[in-house]
Formats: C-alpha cells, structure tokens, sequence
C-alpha cells in the first residue's frame, strides 16, 4: 500500500470512529491499535501520541465499546474489533 493511500484511509477512519461517537483520544487510540496489534497500553500512548495516563482509561472506554478486547495479561495486550464491525 502506498503511504499516502494509507494516509487517507487512516484520515477517513478517524472521521468514521468520530461519526460513531468516538472521542479524538478513542479513535487515535483504535487506529494505533488496527496498526500495531496486540498492543499494550504504553504502545498504543507512544503511537497514538496519547499521554500516557490516559490510555488505560481510553482503552477501556473502547472496550465498554466492544472496539477493542484484551487478549493477554501481565502486560494487558488489546487487539482492536475490526473497523467494518463496528
């Protein structure tokens, strides 16, 4: 995939997420998730540009969302619900 293509599919999923009702920290959070899963909370702030206090409770707004699910413990690993089921 070319780098601008990805760009704009990225673009268009953020505008999508908020159009769900996803806050600008849930949908920058997902989309690093879709990118780098599984993922724990601290790569997903790193990715997202989240501090990283909040990524705990904004991965857990997502899982209350059925966005995201954890897939292991010690350290917690998300992986992201896919973007066409939500």
């Amino acid at each position: 995939m070319i780098g601008g293509d990805q760009n704009n599919q990225m673009q268009t999923l953020f505008r999508d997420l908020q159009t769900l009702g996803f806050s600008d920290y849930e949908a920058k959070a997902y989309i690093a998730l879709v990118k780098l899963q599984p993922a724990t909370a601290y790569e997903v702030s790193k990715e997202a540009g989240l501090p990283k206090a909040n990524s705990y409770s904004v991965l857990e707004s997502l899982r209350k969302k059925e966005a995201v699910q954890p897939v292991s413990q010690n350290p917690v690993r998300y992986m992201a619900t896919a973007p066409d089921t939500l």
